[in-house]
């Protein structure tokens, strides 16, 4: 299998990602365009002005280790960890609650 074909599944570069740092960063340059198109669907729905995009990207991507470290401890928990694109879905969700808790911090 080519080094791009096994880095193309989720799954294979979320079990390389535990593995290895360079696998890790693959990983989260993956989920930008993901958590890029949350945002947007996020500020459309909110009525956020589109100038705060990159700001709330950021943000966005900011958990991203803690993330990946609670989603190593615990995947063993869940029956979903093969399903492809799970933790894109699981960080999606975590991602979703650091941008709220950025814009309304009094909640």
């Amino acid at each position: 299998m080519s080094r791009k074909k096994y880095f193309d599944s989720e799954r294979m570069l979320v079990a390389a990602a535990a593995l290895s740092p360079v696998a890790r960063e693959r990983l989260r340059k993956s989920l930008r365009p993901y958590v890029a198109k949350a945002i947007r669907e996020y500020m459309e729905r909110q009525g956020i002005p589109t100038i705060r995009r990159d700001e709330l990207i950021a943000v966005g991507m900011e958990p991203f280790d803690r993330v990946f470290n609670t989603y190593l401890t615990h995947r063993s928990e869940t029956d979903h960890e093969e399903e492809e694109g799970y933790f894109y879905r699981y960080y999606i969700w975590w991602m979703r609650q650091a941008v709220v808790a950025f814009l309304y911090p009094e909640k």
